[in-house]
């Protein structure tokens, strides 16, 4: 079977694969920016159509490509920034949290083709760093490439006018040459104009931002006198249980709005979701190591033969009470094991579900049940160890 035939053959194949792939993308990097707190104003995804994968095996800049998964760009992510000054940002937190093959920078582009026609954009060719690759659910996407652009909002709409005019794909006509690349020019003088503004109307702003930052870094950097540690769980952390506490001025009844929910996979999947109350637990949670929250379709199936284990929890309301009422029991164990800032890059979304039920099967004080339960049920297999045992135990409020 020729080559071409063999890799359009697998793209057929592992097109539902691919189409997974990118809707675990776009959760991927939306999470990343949010947390970050980088503005953007869009991002848009692809996958490479037939026609196009076709075209790029016929074409000679490619050279030898054996597998679909060789495609660089076989799947596409383009952020968009309103200023070109803000592209650097984006390129930083994406490049920390995806392992980078390759990239390709706008000025090294004109550098080597100064008669190129155009407005490129940077360009990064990524993959999943390992320790994601490792992720139960994300093995499948072991060596799939992502293309991810970085643009303005005028490089975009440039990308777009070539598509439009079929430039990429057939000579452009010699005696419109100059006045297109005009165009591109005056895009580029655009972003030039608006980052003088930009930079021109909110520096005092962003300066108090920045003060505000590193003010709030060193108060939480300073020890309080009434502080109380634990005598067993002592770990480096930023925050304290206030951050736990900070919705105690919200009635209960607001945090378990429907108390007679059944448990089962779709409600779950809310809870994780959608809980007002538990997506602020995670997140403190997550902060502790300065993590970012990942959702796992996988985690609700296990998440479920897990409560359901526990005779006590019959509705979504049970959970969502004894998590408000055990909020303070949860940060002890989260301080435990997220204390230490950057020991962990990713937190499950639902975590602090997972610790309440660790905290009720601790508090029947059989240490080898704990650890059978967390050797079954447990998101993370570095947990399953005495000292982990011992610790939620002591967190949970026995003492043995």
């Amino acid at each position: 079977m020729p080559i071409t035939e063999k890799i359009v053959s697998e793209y057929l194949k592992k097109g539902a694969l691919f189409e997974k792939y990118l809707e675990r993308l776009k959760i991927i990097v939306e999470d990343i920016l949010t947390a970050k707190n980088i503005n953007i104003f869009d991002i848009s995804w692809r996958i490479k159509c037939i026609g196009s994968v076709t075209r790029k095996l016929a074409s000679e800049k490619v050279g030898s490509i054996m597998s679909v998964t060789e495609i660089n760009d076989l799947i596409g992510v383009r952020v968009i920034t309103y200023c070109s000054n803000e592209i650097p940002s984006v390129i930083k937190v994406l490049s920390e949290k995806f392992t980078v093959l390759h990239s390709i920078e706008p000025k090294r582009v004109l550098d080597e083709d100064p008669s190129y026609l155009g407005y490129p954009m940077h360009v990064l060719v990524v993959e999943l760093p390992e320790q994601r690759q490792k992720l139960l659910g994300y093995e499948q996407f072991s060596g799939i490439k992502i293309e991810m652009q970085i643009c303005t909002i005028m490089q975009h709409a440039w990308e777009k006018t070539e598509t439009y005019f079929g430039y990429k794909h057939k000579p452009f006509p010699d005696e419109k040459f100059r006045e297109f690349s005009q165009l591109a020019y005056m895009l580029e003088l655009y972003d030039s104009g608006l980052n003088s503004i930009r930079e021109f109307l909110t520096p005092v702003s962003w300066q108090t931002e920045q003060v505000q930052k590193d003010t709030e870094e060193e108060t939480i950097n300073v020890p309080q006198e009434s502080e109380v540690i634990d005598h067993k769980v002592e770990q480096k952390m930023e925050g304290n249980d206030d951050d736990f506490i900070a919705f105690d001025d919200i009635t209960l009844s607001k945090i378990v709005p429907a108390k007679g929910v059944p448990i089962d996979k779709n409600t779950i999947e809310n809870l994780m979701l959608t809980s007002v109350f538990v997506r602020h637990m995670d997140g403190v949670i997550a902060t502790l190591s300065d993590a970012r929250l990942l959702y796992l379709d996988e985690a609700k199936d296990k998440l479920e033969e897990a409560i359901n284990s526990i005779s006590s929890l019959k509705t979504i309301g049970d959970i969502e009470e004894l998590i408000y009422s055990n909020r303070a029991a949860i940060f002890r164990v989260s301080k435990s094991i997220y204390g230490n800032s950057g020991s962990h890059e990713f937190v499950l979304k639902g975590v602090s579900i997972y610790f309440l039920l660790y905290i009720l099967v601790a508090r029947q004080g059989d240490l080898e049940r704990l650890r059978q339960y967390l050797d079954k049920f447990t998101f993370d297999k570095a947990l399953v160890n005495k000292n982990n045992i011992r610790m939620i135990i002591e967190c949970s409020g026995n003492r043995h």
